[in-house]
C-alpha cells in the first residue's frame, strides 16, 4: 500500500536451514508488518490479526496466523534497531496441503462451482467484518481469481474460497479505507451483505455457527495484545451490533436476506 512506510514482506527460507526451529517445513511466508510508526498502526495490525483468528473459529478452511515480536536491524545505519510487531500468514499452498485440497489459478469462475455451505459462511463473515472489498468469483484484470480470496478445490468437486487481506474493513476501520462507490454505503463501518440468494438455505446454520462462537470471538478481542482500551471498546460494540442483528429474525430478513445477490 502507498500508505505504508514499512511494506509487508515475503520471507523466503532455505529449507535445509530450519531444522529444529519453529519454521521447520516452511518455505515462503508473508509477513504482515506495522505499516507506520504511530501506535494506531499497531492497533490496525492487531485488528487484522484477530480477523484471521476469528475465521479460524468459523471454518477449518482458513489461513492460520502467528503473532511475532520482531527486532529489525538496519545494516545501512550501523545496525540501528527497531521492534514493531508483525504476524505471519500461512502460505496458501501449504494450507491446501493441510486441507487435502489443491490451489487453483484461474481468471474467474461460476458461482455454481463454489461449495454453497462454505460460500455462505464466507459471505456472512465478510458481513460481520464490514467488508465489501472481495469477490468469490472474479478478480481485477491481470490478477488470479478471486479478489482477496484464495481458491482451493479437491481433485474432483466443488471449490472453496479462503478470505484474506482485511485492512479495508469496518472491523479495522483504517483512515484510508473507503467503500466501493458502487455499493452506495457511507463508510466501511456500514455493513452490506453480499451473499448469494441461491445459498440462503444455508443461512440458518451459518448464523448459528457465529452465535456458538460469540464468547470465543469476544475473548479474542479482550485478550489480543497491542490493542488500546478504546479500540477494544470499539470492536466489542461493532461485534455486538452484528449479533443484535442475527439474534432478531426481522433484522435478519431486512439486513441479510433481502440484500442477497
Amino acid at each position: 500500500l502507498n500508505e505504508c512506510k514499512f511494506p509487508p514482506l515475503r520471507l523466503n527460507f532455505r529449507r535445509g536451514t530450519l531444522l529444529g526451529s519453529p519454521f521447520e517445513g516452511q518455505n515462503k511466508l508473508k509477513l504482515v508488518t506495522q505499516c507506520r510508526r504511530q501506535s494506531k498502526y499497531r492497533d490496525y495490525l492487531a485488528l487484522e490479526y484477530t480477523i484471521y483468528r476469528i475465521f479460524n473459529l468459523i471454518s477449518e478452511k482458513s489461513l492460520r496466523v502467528r503473532w511475532l515480536d520482531i527486532v529489525y536491524r538496519d545494516s545501512a545505519k550501523k545496525n540501528r534497531e527497531a521492534s514493531p510487531p508483525g504476524f505471519l500468514i500461512e502460505d496458501v499452498g501449504r494450507a491446501a496441503q493441510r486441507l487435502g485440497l489443491q490451489e487453483l489459478k484461474t481468471d474467474s469462475l461460476k458461482a455454481q462451482s463454489l461449495d454453497s455451505t462454505h460460500a455462505t459462511q464466507v459471505a456472512l463473515f465478510n458481513y460481520f467484518l464490514g467488508n465489501t472489498d472481495f469477490s468469490p468469483i472474479a478478480a481485477a484484470a491481470g490478477e488470479d481469481c478471486c479478489h482477496n480470496q484464495a481458491l482451493l478445490a479437491p481433485a474432483d468437486g466443488l471449490h472453496y474460497t479462503i478470505p484474506y487481506d482485511f485492512d479495508r474493513t469496518g472491523w479495522v476501520n483504517a483512515p484510508y479505507a473507503t467503500p466501493n462507490p458502487r455499493f452506495r454505503i457511507r463508510s466501511v463501518r456500514q455493513r452490506l451483505y453480499r451473499g448469494r440468494c441461491v445459498n440462503n438455505k444455508h443461512l440458518d446454520a451459518s448464523l448459528q455457527l457465529f452465535r456458538e462462537h460469540r464468547d470465543e470471538i469476544d475473548a479474542l478481542v479482550k485478550e489480543q495484545p497491542g490493542l488500546t482500551p478504546a479500540t477494544r471498546r470499539y470492536l466489542l460494540k461493532y461485534s455486538n451490533a452484528f449479533f443484535r442483528i442475527i439474534d432478531n429474525p426481522r433484522k435478519i430478513d431486512r439486513a441479510i436476506v433481502r440484500n442477497c445477490i
